[in-house]
């Protein structure tokens, strides 16, 4: 039987998120729905880029008041141009799950995943 650590009420965690609006992280934070979305954009600039931008969201949906979350990812492109740009997905995803993890809240493997675990006797 595995043991479960105590975790922070969903309400908490969501504001400990939005609360990284801070203006020291290269993303925004927001409540879309039931999900907590940060988003990162990059504006490319230049003459001939003068409306192309990129857009990275990293969705969190938190399962309740389980102590579990699901993750996705969107990536947006509105690109005219053969371009690049320098982006790191852990500079979003980092503090987002390092938030989850000092609130006890852990990541919801996938039905294989959890089917696996069940067979292997772990969970």
């Amino acid at each position: 039987m595995t043991t479960v650590p105590p975790h922070r009420p969903a309400a908490e965690v969501e504001q400990a998120l939005l609360a990284l609006n801070d203006g020291s992280h290269p993303f925004e934070v927001r409540k879309d729905d039931d999900r907590i979305v940060a988003v990162w954009r990059h504006r490319l600039q230049g003459a001939q880029l003068a409306w192309g931008r990129a857009e990275w969201r990293y969705r969190v949906t938190l399962l309740d008041d389980s102590g579990e979350y699901t993750t996705s990812v969107v990536q947006k492109n509105w690109d005219g141009e053969n371009t690049a740009f320098s982006f790191r997905s852990s500079d979003v995803t980092g503090p987002v799950d390092d938030v989850l993890a000092r609130a006890g809240w852990t990541k919801r493997r996938s039905a294989v995943g959890r089917m696996v675990g069940r067979l292997l006797g772990r969970d």
